[in-house]
């Protein structure tokens, strides 16, 4: 019995004296990702508990998915596969066999890296115009961007953009832009690129707002005003076309900013469209709204109110001064009252003495603002001629 005592003492003591020889090894975490990231770097201290990644620029971290390796046994809370908020430090308790360890994770965002501009999607602008400029690590948010027009003397232009996307931008020039050549800039946060290429800005097409007159005779002078008419700077001209005929008319006369140009004798009778032309940077307007006609000299024609008043009534007298009115020996003569939703037609009569006509206002007439128009008959020798003017009356109630 004492001997079966001492053996089963000598077994106790040999089992106390083997487990302090074992080593204690504290749950590791092997692995750690995100779904649908690709880490740059990944550092992972087992020593210190600390597990630090570099994930692309722009990754927006704050809603990564963890996927995290851990040794056969070791759980771990919060869970792998849960979303997490990255963009702060984020703790991960780690249990094996009664032993808990706390991991600490840091997710770095890689910096911004320079812009790069790839390409000007133009060689030539007009001032005022958009163009567009490619290239990559423009970013996702336009108020971290600032666009620059650079000239010769390194001096810089802020100039409005758009972000289309992280390769694209669309920039906007002013109508006050010097002509010039340009580099462009692209500030992003702290990052910057100077284009390799240059873009030539030029003066802005000219822009015809007005025609003065629309219905003149051989020898007048048409008026023109609008924007970007600089005379002292560029040359112009007045573009006529009627049909295939163009007519390139020069400048004569210019206040402020309209311009004159006289209708030669050689230009045919007619009715025209009418641009502008900027011949110094062979830039035309836009066709104006409304076409001109260009009557014969030696014809009927109607240039003004004989004591015009600005307001009339229904049955007041209009007189006319005429020009030419002998030359095709009418007799009768027709006035055409043109107004925004009706026109009125009467009869006018001829004073050859005082070289007038004189027309009644129609007693139903309603108020409103009255375009003239005249028409002068013969029947017996089939002459009929028309023609419109620039006269116009506002009837009052």
């Amino acid at each position: 019995m004492i001997k079966f005592f001492l053996q089963l003492c000598c077994l106790l003591l040999l089992f106390s004296c083997k487990n302090p020889t074992e080593p204690i090894t504290s749950p590791r975490i092997l692995g750690f990702s995100f779904v649908g990231v690709d880490s740059l770097k990944t550092s992972i201290d087992s020593d210190a508990k600390t597990i630090t990644i570099e994930v692309p620029y722009q990754t927006d971290i704050k809603s990564l998915i963890p996927m995290i390796d851990v040794e056969k046994g070791v759980s771990i809370i919060p869970a792998s596969g849960l979303a997490q908020n990255f963009s702060q430090v984020v703790y991960y308790t780690l249990s094996k066999g009664g032993q808990k360890f706390i991991y600490t994770i840091k997710v770095q965002v890689k910096n911004q890296p320079s812009p790069e501009i790839n390409l000007i999607k133009a060689d030539t602008v007009e001032a005022g115009k958009d163009f567009s400029i490619t290239g990559k690590n423009f970013g996702k948010f336009a108020l971290d961007i600032q666009a620059f027009l650079v000239d010769s003397e390194l001096k810089e232009s802020l100039i409005k953009h758009q972000l289309i996307d992280s390769t694209q931008i669309k920039l906007n020039t002013s109508v006050e832009q010097k002509t010039g050549f340009y580099q462009i800039k692209i500030k992003v946060k702290n990052q910057e690129v100077l284009s390799a290429k240059k873009l030539w800005i030029g003066y802005p097409s000219p822009q015809l707002d007005e025609v003065l007159q629309k219905n003149m005779l051989l020898g007048d002078t048409i008026w023109l005003s609008g924007k970007y008419l600089d005379w002292k700077q560029f040359i112009f001209t007045c573009q006529l076309q009627k049909n295939d005929l163009i007519y390139q008319l020069p400048l004569s006369q210019s206040i402020s900013n309209k311009l004159g140009f006289v209708l030669p004798k050689n230009l045919s009778i007619g009715t025209y469209t009418v641009r502008i032309k900027n011949v110094s940077e062979n830039k035309l307007s836009e066709i104006f709204n409304m076409p001109v006609a260009v009557y014969d000299p030696n014809m009927p024609f109607i240039r003004n109110i004989i004591e015009p008043r600005a307001t009339y009534q229904k049955s007041e007298k209009l007189v006319f001064k005429t020009i030419n009115f002998a030359q095709i020996g009418a007799r009768f003569y027709q006035v055409d009252l043109v107004g925004a939703q009706k026109t009125y037609i009467q009869n006018g009569i001829y004073d050859a003495s005082h070289q007038a006509l004189s027309v009644e206002l129609p007693d139903q007439i309603e108020a409103g603002v009255y375009l003239i128009n005249f028409s002068l008959f013969e029947p017996q020798k089939g002459i009929k001629y028309s023609f419109q003017t620039d006269l116009k009356i506002s009837v009052k109630d």
